[in-house]
């Protein structure tokens, strides 16, 4: 997202001038900095306020250097709102808010206050998108934290637990079966789970763990379903995808865990893959395929992909 913002402003440049680029791109650089920073430190609240306030200055100013009030760059206000919703809460986060809109309206007078109230409607557009941002992700914080309270979330890697499986299953066959598509599952292991424990300690195979979730939860798609089953074990519900494109997805993320660290240690993980027409699908039939494709990747040496040779559910594979 921060390497696209700086390519508009580079695009943007023959209209606007070298100056918005130029603070662009230290607004990329400082939250490409934050970013490492974060990932490192065990407190990183001081750190994210200043960056927070940073980004909200560097932005000022290109929108000051850039017209004002009629700076096609005011919107962007709403990108160190995505920073501020997603790391901070309740009074924290409308002191935040607050700020931000003092400096956007603040940025768009300086340059020529007789403009902004001739025409405020950028000014305006601009300020309920960053009240908008704001409202929205919190009320997806508060979903989540439902859920978490409910019993429905795993508190350590924060996906869904086996216990909410039941019913999400029964809701993911249902609306498979009434547009006629398959139902796939792939259960993935950490390889050699035990053996990170013993030479790295537990605190390191729960960051494992963590990071697993992590990048397994963001690489699915919006309506796929990521649980946390059990031990070092993650299934992912895909609805829609027959045995073909799931072994795909599968490979992808299995790939994708392979090609670097987690939580600075060389993890690899093994998955099992099956698919099964929705229509009286029974989630432990399926589960028991998939764990048996899943005990034949274990068993041909690991950091691989194999799929259910049962497959009842071939027909109309799509994403």
């Amino acid at each position: 997202m921060v390497t696209g913002g700086v390519l508009l402003f580079v695009a943007l440049a023959p209209r606007l001038g070298w100056t918005p680029v130029g603070l662009a791109a230290a607004v990329a650089v400082m939250l490409s900095l934050l970013d490492v920073y974060v990932r490192r430190a065990e407190r990183a609240e001081w750190a994210l306020a200043f960056s927070y306030l940073g980004a909200v200055a560097l932005i000022a100013g290109c929108v000051i250097s850039s017209g004002g009030a009629a700076s096609p760059l005011l919107p962007t206000f709403g990108i160190p709102m995505l920073l501020l919703a997603n790391r901070f809460r309740g009074p924290v986060t409308l002191v935040g808010l607050g700020i931000a809109l003092v400096a956007m309206l603040a940025s768009a007078a300086l340059p020529d206050p007789a403009a902004l109230f001739a025409s405020p409607s950028l000014a305006i557009c601009t300020a309920l998108l960053m009240i908008g941002i704001i409202v929205l992700t919190n009320q997806h914080y508060k979903k989540a934290e439902g859920l978490r309270t409910s019993g429905a979330v795993d508190p350590l890697t924060g996906l869904l637990n086996r216990a909410s499986l039941d019913a999400r299953f029964h809701d993911a066959a249902t609306s498979c079966a009434g547009r006629g598509l398959p139902l796939s599952l792939v259960l993935f292991d950490i390889d050699s789970f035990k053996v990170i424990n013993d030479t790295h300690g537990h605190d390191a195979g729960d960051a494992v763990l963590q990071g697993i979730a992590a990048l397994l939860g963001g690489g699915a798609r919006e309506h796929d379903q990521v649980y946390r089953l059990g031990g070092e074990e993650i299934g992912l519900l895909l609805p829609g995808l027959g045995l073909t494109d799931a072994a795909a997805v599968a490979e992808r993320l299995r790939a994708q865990v392979a090609s670097g660290l987690v939580a600075g240690i060389r993890v690899t993980v093994s998955a099992g893959v099956a698919t099964c027409d929705p229509v009286g699908a029974r989630w432990l039939d399926l589960y028991r395929r998939a764990d048996h494709a899943l005990l034949n990747a274990k068993r041909s040496g690991r950091d691989r992909v194999e799929t259910s040779g049962d497959a009842p559910f071939a027909a109309g594979e799509r994403a």
